[in-house]
């Protein structure tokens, strides 16, 4: 008897590659979940401790510039009472020049609604709610700098408290985030964190417009508006949801899908130790064998930069695919 459904031709519970495939899927989606903590490695700039001479731009949209410093002189002015100023706007001037000029493979997020939060049990959380890309730009001929925002916003309280006791989701918050809701800085940011202190949690969650950050945490969850411009290697929550919401359509998928991605004995292998010269060669060496190798990079960067290292025959017949934001 056929263990695939000869009329639908579709993967069923019972296929020997279906189950390899789902379990393969789910393999992978916890490898994105299994990873140290980005929060640890983050850097983070408080807008609240902008110089007061920097205007920022609270109803920007997409696109939109967020805030700009013009170039700062690297000589301190002759009046002691302007030193201050002046060493405040030289130090955001030479952190978003840098950050221009090479932020390394880290992404730059606008993050807002600080939650708080030491449980009685679980690690502590203290991270934004809302992530908001932006772009850090520097305009060639007057060396000013923009911050601009780019988009779209997220709301990551499922990569923060997912698998928490108390944590219910806020699905309405989350149905208005993406709708372009909280974008930015814009007002609808602080609705959409009030919301979501009402809903997302079973007790009570207190939260303030305030911009300046509750560094202590409390037993009981607070949220600050407490926006930063924060860098962070790149979130691996997206690349689990898609290998989860791939694993779901499973049974809605040609039995051939299943077998191409599992083949006859699917294997996983993690190669941080090789160096970037030997990837391409690793990788010829099982194609060339008739193997089907699916590579997860570590960022867009990389994975073009190990496409374009292939020869231009094998080149031509990969694919190189990125995973949404």
């Amino acid at each position: 008897m056929s263990q695939d459904d000869p009329d639908s031709g579709r993967v069923t519970a019972r296929d020997p590659a279906g189950e390899r495939a789902a379990r393969l899927l789910g393999f992978l989606r916890d490898l994105a979940r299994a990873r140290r903590d980005p929060a640890a490695h983050r850097r983070v700039h408080w807008l609240a401790d902008l110089p007061g001479d920097v205007y920022v731009e609270t109803d920007a949209g997409p696109g939109d510039v967020l805030f700009s410093l013009p170039v700062i002189p690297p000589t301190p002015p002759a009046v002691l009472e302007e030193f201050d100023g002046w060493l405040a706007l030289r130090h955001w001037y030479r952190l978003l020049r840098d950050l221009a000029e090479d932020a390394g493979d880290d992404e730059a997020v606008l993050g807002a609604g600080l939650l708080s939060w030491r449980p009685a049990h679980g690690p502590p959380v203290h991270d934004h709610l809302l992530a908001t890309p932006v772009r850090i730009a520097l305009d060639g001929r007057t060396e000013r700098i923009d911050v601009v925002l780019t988009g779209p916003v997220a709301l990551r309280d499922g990569e923060l408290l997912g698998g928490r006791p108390g944590f219910r989701g806020a699905h309405r918050t989350a149905a208005a985030v993406r709708a372009g809701r909280g974008f930015g800085l814009h007002p609808t940011a602080g609705d959409v964190l009030r919301d979501w202190c009402d809903a997302a949690l079973a007790g009570a969650v207190d939260y303030r417009d305030d911009w300046t950050p509750d560094e202590a945490g409390t037993p009981v969850p607070q949220v600050r508006l407490a926006p930063a411009l924060i860098l962070r290697p790149p979130s691996r929550e997206p690349v689990a949801r898609y290998h989860e919401r791939m694993a779901d359509l499973l049974p809605e998928l040609p039995t051939g899908f299943a077998r191409f991605v599992t083949g006859r004995s699917p294997q996983v292998m993690r190669v941080p130790e090789r160096t970037p010269e030997t990837v391409p060669e690793l990788l010829e060496g099982l194609l060339v064998r008739g193997r089907r190798v699916l590579v997860a990079a570590r960022s867009a960067p990389a994975a073009a930069a190990l496409h374009a290292a292939h020869q231009l025959g094998l080149a031509a017949l990969a694919a190189l695919r990125r995973a949404a934001a």
